[in-house]
């Protein structure tokens, strides 16, 4: 499965360990953890799941799985900021991943995760 960018995609700000990222004229904006980040950034170039989980790997010690890649490319999707060339990854919450890979709670926070915000326009504009 390859993911591609959303047509209008803006990436609005980037620090160390997130990305924000917003469509024109849309009243959210997503805010990308390291690792969702990593994947967006991959889906830019066409990198295949198997390719996005060994960079993943390489960035962040997470193990090498697919399962990552799905956790973060469901997210992206759901958010609106990815279109996948075949059928949504079956749906796995970060606990149930934490578990099937022994995962310790720390590492909870590497996981991809995609938060959206509300972007609340000035008075007067």
């Amino acid at each position: 499965m390859v993911a591609k960018w959303v047509a209008g995609i803006e990436i609005v700000e980037r620090t160390a360990g997130e990305i924000l990222v917003s469509r024109p004229g849309d009243a959210e904006s997503y805010v990308l953890n390291q690792t969702a980040g990593h994947v967006f950034d991959l889906c830019e170039h066409g990198y295949s799941k198997l390719e996005m989980a060994k960079v993943i790997h390489d960035r962040s010690g997470l193990p090498a799985d697919e399962r990552v890649v799905d956790l973060a490319l469901r997210e992206l999707a759901d958010a609106g900021l990815v279109v996948l060339d075949g059928p949504p990854p079956v749906g796995m919450t970060p606990r149930a991943l934490m578990r099937q890979l022994s995962l310790s709670g720390a590492a909870e926070c590497l996981l991809p995760a995609v938060e959206t915000i509300v972007v609340i326009s000035p008075a007067g504009s």
